[in-house]
C-alpha cells in the first residue's frame, strides 16, 4: 500500500489565483487614486482662482494706493503669492484691461483626464464666489475668470 504525501506547497493554478486577484486589485486602486489626484488638483485650482488670485489683486492695490498698476501682469500676480504653474505643471496667464479695470485669468486645465467635465465640475465648485465679473468660462482647455479692479 502506498503512502501519499501531503502537499508541500502550492499549485500552480492557486498561484495564477491569487496573483491574477491581486493584479486587479491594483489597477481598480491606482485608477481610483489617480481619479482622486485630479479631484484634489481641481480643490487646488478653485482655491487659487477663488482667493489666491483675488488676494494678489487686493495686495497690489494696497501697495498703489488702492488702484491697480497697467503692470498687474501674471508676474505680478506670482510675486504676490499665486502659483507660477498649474497642478499639472502647465502654464497660466493674466492680463489687465486699463479701459475696463478688469484682470483676466486664464487658467489651462491640460493635463487633467477629462477637461470638459473637469471645468464643469471647477465651475460648479466656484459657482457660489462673488470674486468674479462674471462666471468663470471655458475655453479650450483653459478655464477663463475675471476679476474687477
Amino acid at each position: 500500500m502506498k503512502i501519499q504525501k501531503k502537499q508541500a506547497g502550492f499549485t500552480l493554478i492557486e498561484l495564477i489565483t491569487v496573483v491574477s486577484m491581486l493584479a486587479l486589485l491594483t489597477i481598480f486602486i491606482a485608477r481610483e487614486m489617480g481619479q482622486s489626484s485630479d479631484d484634489i488638483k481641481l480643490n487646488l485650482v478653485a482655491t487659487v482662482l477663488v482667493s489666491g488670485v483675488p488676494a494678489a489683486i487686493i495686495a497690489d492695490k494696497a501697495t498703489n494706493a488702492g488702484n491697480c498698476t497697467p503692470a498687474l501682469t501674471q508676474a505680478q500676480l506670482i510675486t504676490r503669492g499665486v502659483p507660477t504653474k498649474t497642478p499639472w505643471g502647465e502654464d497660466w496667464t493674466a492680463s489687465y484691461k486699463a479701459d475696463d479695470r478688469e484682470i483676466t485669468v486664464t487658467y489651462s486645465l491640460k493635463g487633467v483626464r477629462k477637461v470638459s467635465d473637469a471645468i464643469d465640475k471647477l465651475i460648479a465648485l466656484m459657482d457660489d464666489s462673488s470674486v468674479f465679473i462674471a462666471k468663470p468660462e471655458k475655453s479650450g482647455n483653459n478655464i477663463v475668470a475675471k476679476y474687477s479692479c
